[in-house]
């Protein structure tokens, strides 16, 4: 008898039940998860970065050009206002040119009418 009984139970103790290994399949788990996690963030990150190198600058364009189109409409638009006011005042200039020389030619009836004494007052 070398060996006693206690001894035996002490490693029966250990044979006697089933052998988990949870927890180092809860490791596996938590770093499995934790992988696809990292590995979800990176690829998001890398997608928002995709998209402001690819799509965003073509968003930015597209404004660009629509705001481009709105300011050569208004371009047109103050041209034509231009050319009106440029048209309305040769007219005015040429209006006041003959207002100035009918002035002028009554000026003139005036002065005769006066050298000849046919204006009296009253």
């Amino acid at each position: 008898m070398l060996f006693s009984r206690r001894s035996r139970s002490h490693t029966r103790s250990l044979t006697a039940g089933a052998f988990e290994l949870s927890v180092r399949r809860r490791y596996r788990r938590i770093a499995a998860i934790t992988g696809i996690c990292v590995v979800f963030f990176v690829l998001l990150a890398g997608g928002v970065h995709y998209f402001e190198k690819k799509w965003a600058p073509a968003i930015r364009l597209a404004e660009l050009e629509q705001r481009n189109s709105e300011l050569r409409e208004e371009v047109e638009r103050l041209k034509l206002e231009v050319q009106m006011e440029h048209a309305t005042r040769g007219e005015l200039e040429k209006q006041l040119a003959d207002l100035s020389s009918e002035a002028d030619k009554l000026k003139s009836e005036l002065g005769f009418y006066k050298s000849q004494g046919g204006l009296q007052r009253r």
